[in-house]
């Protein structure tokens, strides 16, 4: 999330001021450090795999070490993580289409939430959506061996070791299903795979050091500095860009930057170029916040990108797959699409079209919770609907 220093600046964007969303990090799960984070990792792909050091198991026969000529997949996982559990059933289903060539181990992380206790219970109350060995790292080996050596901390992760003991690749396990394939049919790219990874960790230190000054800059009030930094995190593919919630934080704040400064010129520019980056095209959160900072500026380009929003929206939950990460997905886009619905509404009064605004806002209201933790509140955007149902009735 966006820290207080730069919330200030971001007041237009209801989007970007939703305090409430998605998994809530337990506080004592392990972090890294700020030495770590900019550290050189002491596990890289292609480098002889450590054994996870899991000596207690909550399903499964025990191990004690990797097994040259089997592919190992470590899943790393907690009980409060919605999307760990969610892909657990795909998971589980790449274990009984390669076994016995492939062994998949969740490796359950333990903190004040995710406990012995909590964990043993979830196993035996998702019964075959999670049909793998499942082990307890109660002391943190496994994480120090592999989330923090490779310094990503996110969850769910999945480590991939090769038949000959070499960590061959790590990701989001929903990202699997073409890497296992190939380590399983000796195929898989390890010296691409390590190049990539290099990559995404240069880039990740990068930007993280970026925010930093960023950071620095905003609690000054020093908005050249500020824009300076911006103009060098958008020199980033979004997906590699670390330290930002949400990941495209850098481009809408480059905007505000620049038609506070004056520019609007220049800030329709940038929204332009936004729109084309492929992590927020595919995003109709990311494009209804560029619709409604080009409102003010350029009501056509306001317009495209609003209905590109929408069509991108709408797709996302028509979506038919009953599968749980399917589910997981329609059902954690709820209060996304609802901020991204309130910038539609505001696109739409914008051009005075006063009933479709009413339209947008009354669908976010019905998504939005009644939480004194989220900005706006329910009264305000309330408020607001009275006013665009106002205008529609008065045109």
């Amino acid at each position: 999330m966006v820290s207080s220093a730069r919330l200030h600046l971001l007041a237009p964007l209801a989007a970007l001021l939703v305090l409430v969303a998605g998994c809530r990090t337990p506080g004592t799960a392990r972090r890294l450090t700020s030495e770590e984070q900019v550290s050189p990792v002491s596990l890289e792909i292609g480098d002889p795999a450590p054994w996870a050091g899991v000596h207690d198991w909550a399903k499964g026969d025990p191990i004690d070490s990797f097994r040259s000529g089997t592919v190992y997949v470590l899943d790393f996982w907690a009980t409060w993580c919605g999307p760990c559990l969610a892909s657990m059933p795909h998971v589980s289903e790449l274990q009984r289409r390669y076994e016995p060539s492939v062994a998949v181990i969740a490796v359950a992380v333990v903190d004040e939430v995710s406990t012995p206790e909590r964990i043993r219970r979830e196993v035996r109350r998702r019964g075959a959506r999670m049909d793998l060995a499942v082990a307890i790292d109660a002391d943190g080996t496994a994480t120090e061996r592999y989330r923090v050596a490779v310094r990503d901390m996110a969850l769910p992760r999945v480590f991939v070791v090769d038949r000959s003991g070499r960590l061959a690749w790590y990701g989001h396990p929903q990202d699997l299903d073409g890497v296992l394939a190939a380590v399983t049919a000796g195929t898989w790219n390890i010296h691409a795979a390590a190049e990539a990874s290099r990559r995404r960790r240069e880039a990740a230190v990068a930007t993280r050091e970026l925010l930093a000054r960023l950071d620095a800059a905003a609690e000054r009030r020093d908005t050249a500095t500020m824009l300076s930094v911006c103009e060098e995190l958008c020199e980033y593919p979004v997906d590699l860009v670390e330290g930002f919630s949400p990941p495209w934080w850098a481009w809408t704040q480059h905007v505000v930057l620049l038609e506070n400064d004056g520019r609007s010129g220049d800030a329709v520019a940038v929204i332009e170029e936004a729109a084309k980056e492929p992590t927020i095209s595919r995003s109709p959160v990311a494009l209804a916040q560029l619709a409604r900072l080009a409102a003010p500026m350029n009501l056509n380009l306001a317009t495209t990108l609003a209905e590109q929003s929408l069509d991108r929206l709408r797709a996302i939950e028509a979506a038919t797959g009953e599968d749980e990460w399917t589910a997981y997905l329609r059902d954690a886009s709820t209060l996304e699409h609802a901020t991204a619905l309130l910038d539609l509404a505001a696109v739409e009064a914008a051009a005075g079209r006063f009933g479709r605004a009413a339209e947008f806002q009354r669908a976010a209201i019905a998504r939005w919770p009644d939480d004194d933790m989220v900005v706006p509140s329910l009264a305000e955007l309330r408020r607001d609907l009275e006013r665009y149902e106002a205008g529609a009735g008065a045109s």
